[in-house]
């Protein structure tokens, strides 16, 4: 396969990211066409990746530490992807079930494309973040732990920027920024009150801002269910990270006292500060990975019993997508 046909094929490829023609160039340049026997083990279970394929041809079974069938990815479809972004060692091997041809692209060279594109590391985030929020009713109650204040930080007087920044500190989602960034980010954070029956949000309402919540509680209407979200919840930040309209009504209960920013505000201090970003990238493959299973990807790992007979080879590279899908729906780690 010559450098033409790499080129259309991952940028053609379902599931695949839309890189910009500066990251993908050098992707398709690096990537090498490597084939595989029926049982080669492609990545190992519990080892760092060293590479990502995107199958050509072929499917991969995915077996955890005891034996036992995660689901099969056919191609076309990436395997390597969510633990590299991730940094986490592999949750299970990939092993061929049949010959695999693929494009082999070095883990060290993909990590520097996406690090050196802020474009494609911000699609990398979106797309993360909006595969986690559309399985909302399988992930597990509170994916941010329960956080208290210390009484001097929970006083009803306005915080200060050093406060600011002790309390966007103690959410996961900031909590590994650098000392510059989360100063840039706290100077950007607002800190707002609501009262009892204040509507902050609608379903379908663009999910434009971010929320920290400081104190009350508010009650979320789902189509199916209501919740209620109380103090340290980072509530309705995945739909904002995945640009996605609100999925819910937010009503305040209780007296609320929160901090919020634009998302477009947050995506400008991540373009000068891109390690707060691939901090939180890292933090969302992870819980992928975690929930992968019941939570990720039902359409393409599935058991064996139900994946399909493989398409026949063909040498044919399939037409450009001006729009494929996330990038997320074809590694489901």
């Amino acid at each position: 396969m010559d450098f033409a046909e790499r080129y259309l094929y991952l940028r053609s490829m379902p599931g695949g990211p839309k890189f910009t023609e500066t990251a993908l160039l050098p992707l398709a340049e690096s990537a090498e066409e490597v084939v595989f026997r029926r049982g080669v083990r492609l990545l190992a279970v519990d080892t760092l990746p060293e590479s990502v394929f995107f199958l050509m041809e072929g499917q991969v079974e995915l077996v955890e530490r005891d034996g036992k069938s995660r689901g099969f990815i056919g191609a076309p479809g990436a395997v390597g992807i969510l633990a590299l972004m991730g940094d986490c060692e592999m949750p299970y091997d990939v092993i061929a079930r049949e010959e695999v041809v693929a494009l082999s692209v070095d883990t060290d060279f993909f990590r520097e494309t996406f690090e050196d594109n802020f474009d494609v590391a911000l699609e990398i985030m979106s797309s993360l973040a909006a595969n986690l929020a559309a399985r909302r009713t399988q992930l597990p109650a509170g994916l941010q732990p329960p956080l208290t204040f210390p009484a001097h930080l929970a006083r009803a007087r306005e915080l200060g920027l050093v406060e600011r920044m002790l309390i966007i500190r103690r959410f996961d989602i900031f909590g590994p920024g650098a000392l510059t960034g989360l100063t840039e980010v706290a100077q950007q954070f607002v800190e707002e009150t609501y009262e009892a029956g204040d509507v902050l949000y609608r379903s379908g309402d663009h999910a434009d801002m971010f929320y920290l919540l400081l104190s009350g509680s508010l009650r979320v209407e789902w189509p199916e269910s209501v919740q209620m979200e109380g103090i340290g919840s980072p509530y309705g930040n995945l739909e904002a990270l995945g640009s996605l309209p609100r999925g819910a009504t937010a009503t305040v209960a209780e007296r609320v006292r929160l901090l919020r920013v634009p998302f477009e505000t947050l995506v400008d201090v991540f373009e000068d500060h891109t390690d707060m970003m691939l901090a939180i990238i890292a933090q969302l493959a992870r819980l992928v990975i975690q929930f992968t299973g019941t939570v990720f990807n039902p359409d393409i790992v599935r058991s064996s019993a139900q994946i399909p007979a493989p398409p026949a080879a063909s040498t044919q590279i399939p037409p450009p997508d001006p729009a494929p899908p996330p990038l997320m729906t074809s590694d489901p780690k």
